[in-house]
């Protein structure tokens, strides 16, 4: 609150104002909005981080099981337009255990990811139980 000083005081024309009190206003919206976002900001982070791994599992590519199985599936086409060619039946068995293999490896990989978020996630909720 502001209060009107005397302009007779030494000689001076005005003296401005003197603060007798100070108010603070504020709004327990934006404090428990402010108060939220720091821990939201950490769930944005570790819900990108274990996105990225999810994506490095199923990559695209040469490498990737889709590009496996497209191939499985051609070969598996050359055998039905051929089916008394060995190479191509060769080709297919080859083929349907690579596909299978990256398929195992991917399996692995998801279950060593939820290993991962069941215990980080044990590692977080413990200090809040106690």
């Amino acid at each position: 609150m502001l209060r009107k000083t005397s302009a007779a005081t030494g000689g001076y024309v005005g003296k401005g104002v003197n603060v007798e009190t100070i108010q603070r206003n504020f709004s327990e919206f934006l404090i428990r909005q402010s108060t939220l976002a720091g821990p939201m900001a950490a769930v944005d982070v570790t819900r990108a981080n274990e996105l990225k791994q999810l994506e490095g599992i199923f990559e695209g590519g040469a490498t990737g099981l889709g590009a496996s199985i497209n191939d499985m599936l051609k070969s598996i086409a050359d055998v039905t337009s051929a089916p008394t060619d060995m190479t191509a039946r060769t080709v297919t068995l080859t083929r349907i255990d690579e596909t299978a293999s990256r398929l195992r490896a991917a399996s692995q990989r998801l279950d060593d990811l939820q290993t991962g978020i069941a215990q980080e996630l044990t590692q977080k909720a413990l200090p809040m139980t106690c």
